[in-house]
């Protein structure tokens, strides 16, 4: 008998043995038409997912998903229906990549990168005259802008409407002043 199933289901079309599996529960009916439609379920993983890997393991994971999507639903288009249920695994399977999504920050390119603060809280009397030596070569915008931000406590916000000028000058000014007063201070 078992052979007699075996010769006989190749023969069959997508809708007699969408029929007989639902009817006989056999997944030889299944394993028959996801073995007839391999590269398009492969295809569709790798289009969507761009990484062998990963279409690979959603190319087993539809299978899973045939067995009680192919029972729940009506199915006139085997081949159009199946694009879509495994267009939406792998969309499923983007999604939630993407909650878990790690993202590094290189220091360099984040605005706020590590600083020593330039004013020490207890300055030494010799740290003092360097720092009142370097604030003294700043360029003038950023000489306000430093005094503005560390020492009225004023926001980047607040610097930019006291000054009526962008909010991205303002951080630039107190970022390049940080930057050169570093500079001058380890000089």
């Amino acid at each position: 008998m078992l052979r007699i199933l075996k010769q006989d289901k190749e023969d069959l079309t997508d809708q007699e043995l969408i029929l007989r599996y639902k009817k006989e529960g056999e997944m030889l009916y299944l394993a028959q038409l996801y073995k007839r439609y391999t590269n398009l379920i492969y295809g569709v993983c790798l289009k969507y997912l761009k990484n062998s890997q990963d279409a690979e393991d959603a190319y087993m994971s539809v299978f899973e998903k045939l067995i009680k999507k192919v029972r729940q639903h009506d199915i006139t288009n085997f081949k159009s229906w199946l694009h879509v249920v495994v267009k939406n695994h792998c969309l499923e399977i983007i999604r939630k990549q993407k909650k878990n999504l790690t993202i590094s920050y290189d220091q360099e390119l984040v605005q706020n990168e590590p600083f020593v603060h330039p004013f020490e809280e207890s300055p030494t009397e010799e740290s003092e005259k360097k720092l009142s030596n370097c604030l003294q070569q700043l360029e003038l915008q950023q000489l306000e802008a430093i005094q503005l931000f560390y020492y009225q406590n004023k926001s980047y916000k607040e610097i930019a409407t006291t000054k009526n000028q962008p909010l991205g000058k303002i951080r630039s000014a107190i970022q390049n002043g940080r930057r050169n007063l570093k500079i001058c201070m380890e000089g």
